[in-house]
Protein backbone atom coordinates (compact mmCIF):
# COMPACT_ATOMS: atom_id res chain seq x y z
CA UNK A 1 0.00 0.00 0.00
CA UNK A 2 2.72 2.47 0.96
CA UNK A 3 4.73 1.77 -2.18
CA UNK A 4 1.65 2.11 -4.40
CA UNK A 5 0.67 5.37 -2.70
CA UNK A 6 4.18 6.83 -3.01
CA UNK A 7 4.31 5.86 -6.68
CA UNK A 8 0.93 7.43 -7.35
CA UNK A 9 1.82 10.67 -5.54
CA UNK A 10 5.10 10.91 -7.46
CA UNK A 11 3.42 10.21 -10.77
CA UNK A 12 0.57 12.66 -10.16
CA UNK A 13 2.79 15.50 -9.03
CA UNK A 14 5.29 14.95 -11.84
CA UNK A 15 2.53 14.83 -14.43
CA UNK A 16 0.90 17.99 -13.10
CA UNK A 17 4.19 19.89 -12.80
CA UNK A 18 5.20 18.97 -16.33
CA UNK A 19 1.92 20.20 -17.79
CA UNK A 20 2.33 23.33 -19.91
CA UNK A 21 -0.20 25.32 -17.88
CA UNK A 22 1.23 24.43 -14.45
CA UNK A 23 3.12 27.73 -14.00
CA UNK A 24 0.04 29.78 -14.91
CA UNK A 25 -2.62 27.72 -13.10
CA UNK A 26 -2.87 28.55 -9.38
CA UNK A 27 -5.56 25.90 -8.84
CA UNK A 28 -3.34 23.16 -10.26
CA UNK A 29 -0.36 24.33 -8.19
CA UNK A 30 -2.54 24.45 -5.07
CA UNK A 31 -3.79 20.90 -5.64
CA UNK A 32 -0.25 19.58 -6.15
CA UNK A 33 0.82 21.24 -2.88
CA UNK A 34 -2.23 19.77 -1.16
CA UNK A 35 -1.36 16.25 -2.38
CA UNK A 36 2.24 16.62 -1.19
CA UNK A 37 1.16 17.98 2.21
CA UNK A 38 -1.36 15.20 2.79
CA UNK A 39 1.24 12.60 1.81
CA UNK A 40 3.70 14.10 4.29
CA UNK A 41 1.14 13.80 7.09
CA UNK A 42 0.64 10.02 6.77
CA UNK A 43 3.25 9.03 9.36
CA UNK A 44 2.08 11.54 11.98
CA UNK A 45 -1.55 10.52 11.39
CA UNK A 46 -0.59 6.87 11.88
CA UNK A 47 1.22 7.71 15.12
CA UNK A 48 -1.84 9.62 16.38
CA UNK A 49 -4.15 6.76 15.40
CA UNK A 50 -1.86 4.23 17.13
CA UNK A 51 -1.85 6.26 20.35
CA UNK A 52 -5.65 6.45 20.38
CA UNK A 53 -6.09 2.79 19.39
CA UNK A 54 -3.61 1.66 22.07
CA UNK A 55 -5.51 3.59 24.72
CA UNK A 56 -8.79 2.07 23.49
CA UNK A 57 -7.28 -1.43 23.51
CA UNK A 58 -5.92 -0.94 27.06
CA UNK A 59 -9.32 0.29 28.24
CA UNK A 60 -11.05 -2.65 26.59
CA UNK A 61 -8.67 -5.17 28.20
CA UNK A 62 -8.97 -3.57 31.62
CA UNK A 63 -12.76 -3.24 31.57
CA UNK A 64 -13.76 -6.12 29.26
CA UNK A 65 -16.22 -7.65 31.74
CA UNK A 66 -17.95 -4.35 32.46
CA UNK A 67 -18.12 -3.50 28.75
CA UNK A 68 -19.59 -6.91 27.92
CA UNK A 69 -22.23 -6.37 30.61
CA UNK A 70 -23.48 -3.34 28.68
CA UNK A 71 -24.73 -5.62 25.85
CA UNK A 72 -24.44 -2.92 23.22
CA UNK A 73 -25.13 -5.33 20.39
CA UNK A 74 -21.87 -4.45 18.64
CA UNK A 75 -18.66 -6.42 18.75
CA UNK A 76 -16.01 -4.64 20.81
CA UNK A 77 -12.66 -5.87 19.57
CA UNK A 78 -9.18 -4.48 19.83
CA UNK A 79 -8.16 -2.10 17.07
CA UNK A 80 -5.23 -2.98 14.80
CA UNK A 81 -2.14 -0.78 14.89
CA UNK A 82 0.19 0.61 12.24
CA UNK A 83 3.27 0.11 14.45
CA UNK A 84 4.81 -2.60 12.27
CA UNK A 85 3.97 -0.93 8.95
CA UNK A 86 5.24 2.50 9.98
CA UNK A 87 8.81 1.21 10.31
CA UNK A 88 8.90 -0.08 6.73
Amino acid sequence: YDFATASLVTELTSLAQSHESFADDPYLREKVQEIILIDQQVESNRRRYDAIAQEYNRFLKKHRDAVMDLELGIPLTEKPLFEIASGE
